[in-house]
């Protein structure tokens, strides 16, 4: 219909009631969607922190169990530490009691002439010298060393033999390699005599 006045189209009020009606059905569809979007938000509102306290608490608990973990390997460190210093002191202890005050080159050479003869070997060209390094040494070390250089002829199983007396002997002797330089000459009541060169050190006590 048109105002014949405005000439303006009149909607009627029912009409308008009647775009605007829903009928039960569609209302209930209405309802229950909105029940929905309105329990997942507070779903959302609600769980969102305790997730977020469960991540954070998660976390926190990986890195206590990487601190625990870490603080056990420092412990069982320091305890190695502890053994393994204890064991030291120890051996310094017998090392110090054994050590002389002075290099005593003499009483060496005897020693190593005995523990020769003893294994029918031939000792030559003993070269005591100086460490080249003694100046790299720690200031509070306790002993001082020297370079102590022979040669050995004999047959492989003395050799070993000497050897082992050698390391027994109550003055260490540190030996540092042992070279193979040809057949030797001299025992010629033995087979397979072989000449060995041998270098040592030698430790004496450190006077300051």
């Amino acid at each position: 219909m048109v105002n014949k006045k405005n000439k303006n189209p009149v909607i009627n009020k029912d009409e308008i009631r009647r775009f605007f009606s829903v009928d039960k059905k569609q209302q209930a569809t209405a309802v229950l969607l909105l029940t929905f979007i309105l329990t997942l938000f507070f779903v959302y509102i609600i769980t969102l922190p305790i997730y977020n306290s469960y991540t954070r608490n998660l976390i926190n608990f990986e890195n206590l169990k990487n601190e625990k973990k870490s603080l056990e390997n420092k412990r069982e460190f320091l305890q190695r530490l502890v053994k393994d210093k204890e064991m030291r002191s120890s051996f310094l202890s017998k090392v110090e009691d054994v050590l002389p005050q002075e290099a005593q080159i003499p009483e060496i050479l005897v020693t190593l002439e005995k523990l020769s003869s003893d294994n029918s070997l031939i000792l030559t060209n003993v070269t005591p010298k100086e460490d080249t390094d003694a100046k790299k040494q720690p200031e509070n070390t306790y002993y001082k060393k020297m370079i102590l250089e022979f040669y050995i002829t004999g047959n492989y199983p003395n050799m070993k033999q000497f050897i082992k007396d050698l390391e027994n002997n109550i003055r260490p002797v540190h030996i540092t390699s042992i070279g193979v330089l040809s057949e030797g000459v001299g025992l010629t009541d033995l087979e397979e005599n072989i000449r060995f060169n041998i270098k040592s050190y030698i430790y004496y006590e450190s006077t300051k």
